[in-house]
């Protein structure tokens, strides 16, 4: 589960690099043309920031090996199944090929992640923080 959760963490940065360094990377990927317009670039780069600080946030707890890294991985969890629905809410606005993959993408990895979660608490062998 540790591997699982570190991959997951490590994607997240990537594409949150990515995002930052070329917005525009969301017209192919995600929203279409609207990608161009500088107000979809500055969300771009939001979600690159948020998809960041979520992979180094997960990398520095799994390190630790506390099960602090749960929170983090909950919280991708939540961002995916965000971008799932409001990908399929915005339906035809956006293009259909980039939509299902962005369905499948984040669809995915709200599972995955959640599932990491659940599997990254606290060590059996030691006693519960507090």
């Amino acid at each position: 589960m540790r591997a699982l959760a570190g991959l997951i963490c490590i994607g997240r940065l990537v594409f949150g690099v990515v995002f930052i360094a070329n917005p525009r990377v969301m017209e192919r990927g995600w929203i279409g043309k609207q990608a161009r317009m500088p107000g979809a670039q500055v969300l771009s780069r939001a979600v690159g920031a948020r998809d960041v600080a979520l992979g180094l946030g997960g990398l520095q707890a799994l390190g630790r090996g506390d099960g602090s890294a749960r929170p983090w991985l909950a919280g991708a969890a939540l961002c995916d199944a965000v971008d799932f629905g409001a990908t399929s809410a915005a339906g035809r606005g956006i293009p259909s090929r980039a939509r299902t993959g962005v369905l499948w993408l984040a669809g995915v990895f709200a599972l995955l992640s959640a599932v990491a979660a659940a599997g990254n608490g606290a060590r059996v062998d030691e006693p519960p923080a507090g």
